[in-house]
């Protein structure tokens, strides 16, 4: 397995992920992402921030990084971390662990860097996805209640995240 950075040809692929994502979050009873952002992940594609997990020239998970998040860790922000969003496993590949390979991954970019720690969000009533971030080792923050932040996309607007962090050398300075 190896992680690359995402192109133009795989749009059709990841869109295709994003639809199943969104049809087992309807399943899940939890809040939904909107339609496929093509024009966001574009744009990530050309500035080099979305990246695939692939094995065997397959594509087995996708997602975005970003190097500040301001409009979600508000004071927090200090240019000292590396942010993981919008994360989609294919639906065969779904429930094996393959976000530790993007956990991973992270941590050894963050370090390349110099950022401290990883940072990432979900939807504050996903317990599932809650507890999943606490076992892989990340630090529940706490709750993020969002307005209607500029520069966001729209579903995160009204909307209340969990988020977590994790110290890029595997311990948390702070205690």
């Amino acid at each position: 397995m190896e992680i690359l950075r995402t192109a133009k040809k795989d749009l059709e692929i990841m869109r295709t992920m994003w639809n199943e994502a969104l049809h087992f979050q309807k399943e899940g009873g939890n809040p939904v992402w909107p339609e496929f952002p093509e024009e966001l992940i574009v744009k990530e594609i050309e500035s080099d921030l979305n990246y695939k997990l692939t094995a065997g020239g397959k594509i087995l998970c996708y997602f975005s990084i970003a190097f500040s998040d301001p409009a979600i860790w508000g004071g927090m922000e200090k240019g000292d971390a590396l942010y993981l969003h919008r994360g989609v496993t294919a639906s065969e590949f779904r429930g094996l662990g393959l976000t530790r390979f993007i956990f991973e991954w992270a941590r050894i970019k963050a370090k390349l860097i110099n950022r401290k720690y990883i940072r990432i969000d979900t939807w504050g009533s996903n317990k599932e996805l809650i507890n999943y971030y606490i076992r892989a080792g990340f630090r529940h923050i706490g709750y993020k209640d969002m307005d209607e932040a500029a520069g966001l996309p729209a579903h995160y607007r009204n909307l209340r995240l969990a988020i977590f962090e994790t110290d890029v050398e595997g311990k948390d300075e702070r205690m």
